[in-house]
């Protein structure tokens, strides 16, 4: 029932089937997993009192995706990205969550995971967490990693072109010729 409400876009309708799917019958559908997201990610835009437990479930979310349907790399990533991308706050958790993927997944990793994690690096640096030199560090593994899979025109290479310009951008302020030729 959820999934007639999601794909008419009415993510507040859908919230309540899709929490009885999720609850009572978790292993039957992957799509309680890939849709559960914009439906909880709506309820936070809708309700920002109850933003950290609406984040929290999100969190769940994911960590019940792995357990019934695996892809545990890619599902990381994509817990580290949405992490990140919902409260700066918790910037060094999705680091960890993006360090575990990248590490899972090596080459194979997803746009998601690769942008995410240098994204979560510059965030913790202006926060003072981490340093320049992780910034440079984190710019050399992701660069490997979006160079393989525009090399071997993988089945994302258009997307790891387009967020090639977002990590360059991202790079752009550590980048200084002293820097670079350490790197």
């Amino acid at each position: 029932m959820f999934r007639e409400y999601y794909k008419q876009k009415n993510y507040a309708d859908a919230l309540k089937p899709w929490r009885w799917a999720y609850n009572n019958c978790p292993a039957s559908s992957g799509n309680i997993y890939k849709n559960g997201p914009k439906i909880i990610k709506e309820r936070i835009k809708e309700d920002q009192i109850n933003k950290d437990a609406y984040v929290d479930t999100l969190m769940m979310i994911f960590d019940q995706r792995i357990q019934y349907f695996g892809q545990e790399g890619y599902v990381l990533g994509l817990k580290g990205y949405e992490l990140i991308g919902i409260d700066k706050k918790r910037s060094e958790e999705g680091l960890g969550y993006l360090q575990q993927s990248l590490d899972i997944d090596g080459n194979k990793s997803s746009v998601q995971a690769v942008y995410g994690y240098m994204k979560a690096m510059v965030n913790l640096e202006k926060t003072g967490r981490k340093v320049k030199t992780d910034v440079l560090e984190a710019y050399s593994i992701v660069s490997e990693i979006i160079d393989y899979n525009i090399v071997n025109e993988s089945k994302s290479t258009k997307n790891f072109i387009k967020y090639s310009e977002k990590v360059e951008d991202l790079f752009t302020p550590y980048a200084h010729c002293d820097d670079l030729i350490a790197l």
